[in-house]
């Protein structure tokens, strides 16, 4: 059965490419990271960067000018337009992507709630999702697929009482609680946009709560249907905390696998058969096999200083922001294993990452 992962969305379409054409323009660029765009939350800029899909050596294409305190950035599933989530100024600026030098251009900006964290599409690519974590609620809008432009579908919906990472598959969407240390379960009208909190019996309860201690720090999805799911939840007892949306019940039976210290984002690669999670206090990179969902250990890599957020490209490669060292790393996967590439250079406080 084909699997469709959700880390963050990662989407991957294939096309044919004709002999003629260069090579800048042969590149698919939902399978090729040839374009990388990271978040600097203390600078109020994204840091730009080619990326060589066979080496996975980045080229310094600049930056663009953010909002206030950028802490979050994704793209459409076509790679044509990016959005970034601007905590201090309460907006989501959307950029178009050049095709030619992989750069942005600032193409409108529209206001969230209080604090806005993270950003996610419903399949259609027809309808956005902004978590807001001061007013813990939902901004829900229209996306017109021709000019990445969002409108709002009006009024907010609750998310608990800290929300701070949101991700969908199918008509669902599910949002991590770190103050309530639960994850919320939500459906998604396909029609309207709506989203609501989950009330179908398919699922017992639509709020499910982690084990003692958890505090989802934030959560990613490997899809194994279109109504079937992994959920892995980094907790602050320094564990992945996973389980399916099969079982889901108000407080379901997880599995939990060690981390290092404070781990803060967990990332699967399009194949879904490896998953990263980052380590923001031990400064390390935690690595796993995936089989039907459920992770192994193999082994932890030493990374930089506060590594956060984690892109992993179909290429076989990863990317790292580095906070505490104003950085990115990039590494080759290999059967698990991860060799340096490089260290690329942002501005102050590399939060988020997304790649095409």
């Amino acid at each position: 059965m084909k699997r469709r992962i959700s880390t963050l969305v990662v989407f991957s379409t294939v096309f044919t490419i004709a002999h003629c054409q260069s090579y800048e323009d042969s590149f698919n660029r939902n399978i090729d990271s040839t374009g990388l765009y990271v978040t600097n939350s203390g600078a109020n800029t994204i840091s730009q960067f080619g990326a060589d899909p066979k080496s996975g050596i980045l080229n310094d294409l600049g930056t663009v000018t953010a909002g206030t305190t950028p802490v979050f950035i994704t793209l459409n599933s076509a790679g044509t337009f990016a959005y970034a989530i601007n905590s201090g100024s309460n907006d989501i600026y959307v950029y178009s992507v050049s095709k030619a030098s992989r750069q942005l251009t600032k193409t409108s900006s529209v206001s969230a709630g209080t604090n806005p964290r993270m950003i996610a599409f419903h399949k259609s690519g027809s309808y956005a999702y902004v978590i807001n974590q001061g007013s813990a609620d939902i901004s829900k809008f229209s996306v017109n697929v021709s000019t990445g432009e969002l409108t709002s579908l009006g009024a907010t919906t609750a998310a608990g009482s800290t929300p701070v990472a949101i991700v969908t598959f199918n008509n669902f969407a599910i949002v991590a609680d770190s103050g309530a240390n639960e994850l919320r379960l939500y459906d998604i009208t396909p029609s309207t946009g709506a989203i609501t909190l989950y009330n179908s019996p398919t699922f017992v309860n639509s709020v499910a709560t982690l084990s003692v201690g958890g505090n989802p720090t934030g959560v990613s999805i490997l899809a194994i249907s279109s109504s079937v799911a992994t959920i892995y939840a980094p907790t602050a007892n320094n564990q992945i905390e996973y389980f399916s949306t099969s079982v889901w019940t108000a407080t379901p039976a997880t599995t939990q696998i060690a981390t290092g210290t404070t781990p803060v984002h967990l990332a699967l690669n399009p194949a879904g058969n490896h998953a990263f999670a980052s380590n923001y206090a031990a400064g390390t990179i935690s690595v796993y096999t995936v089989a039907s969902g459920n992770l192994t250990a193999a082994g932890t890599v030493t990374a930089c200083t506060n590594p956060a957020h984690i892109h992993a490209s179909s290429a076989n490669f990863i990317y790292v922001a580095c906070r505490g060292e104003n950085k990115i790393q990039a590494y080759k996967v290999s059967s698990g294993s991860l060799s340096l590439v490089g260290s690329y250079v942002t501005r102050a406080t590399p939060t988020s990452i997304a790649g095409y």
